[in-house]
């Protein structure tokens, strides 16, 4: 666990030293803002979703890696049987939780985790929305774990952004889809990176 928590906080300071800060309010995580599950917007497979937790991580990572500072976490969407799922990387503590997970849409969004969340749609062609249920199965079958090291060249291991960015490189065959960032001899990709090419829903 405390190599866990250091790694975090390492990739955090090296961040902040190039130039990001933390706000002098840290303690606006706790606002809630519902939204009534009858009001989600039409979604698809594909689309994103992004939360912010309701913890103190959370609130430093949406700080870091979100230019809007709103979200701290995201998954995509994969529609199984007309029912919503979230494909995402969850980082834990405990090795065995912090893996790549299928959630349902409400369990991802609920109050209880989620003190705010976003829906998202990305332009991209038919046939590469057709391939994402293939990339999808197969990260599952790698059983993929969480980066502790944030390294963008691993495969094995991802955080979530990162496995955002493989999902849409892979089906639509463009290493280039999102942009990155280079900070402190290290590439990496964040919720802005991402939410920047979609459109809210």
């Amino acid at each position: 666990m405390m190599i866990y928590i250091k790694k975090i906080f390492v990739f955090i300071y090296a961040i902040l030293i190039a130039g990001m800060v933390f706000p002098a309010n840290v303690n606006s995580y706790n606002n809630f803002t519902p939204v009534k599950s009858q009001s989600l917007p039409k979604i698809k497979t594909g689309d994103l979703v992004t939360r912010k937790g309701k913890g103190l991580i959370s609130h430093v990572f949406a700080k870091l890696s979100d230019t809007q500072q709103r979200f701290s976490h995201i998954g995509v969407i994969w529609i199984i049987d007309n029912k919503p799922f979230v494909l995402h990387v969850m980082g834990h503590t405990n090795k065995n939780t912090s893996h790549l997970r299928l959630d349902p849409l409400a369990h991802f969004i609920d109050k209880q985790r989620a003190s705010v969340y976003g829906l998202f749609s990305l332009n991209i062609e038919s046939q590469e929305l057709e391939n994402l249920p293939h990339v999808f199965k197969k990260t599952l079958e790698k059983r993929i774990q969480f980066d502790d090291d944030f390294d963008l060249n691993t495969q094995d291991a991802m955080y979530c952004t990162e496995f955002i960015r493989y999902c849409f490189n892979s089906a639509t065959n463009n290493k280039d889809f999102f942009q990155t960032e280079f900070r402190k001899d290290q590439s990496y990709i964040t919720i802005g990176n991402i939410i920047s090419k979609a459109t809210e829903l």
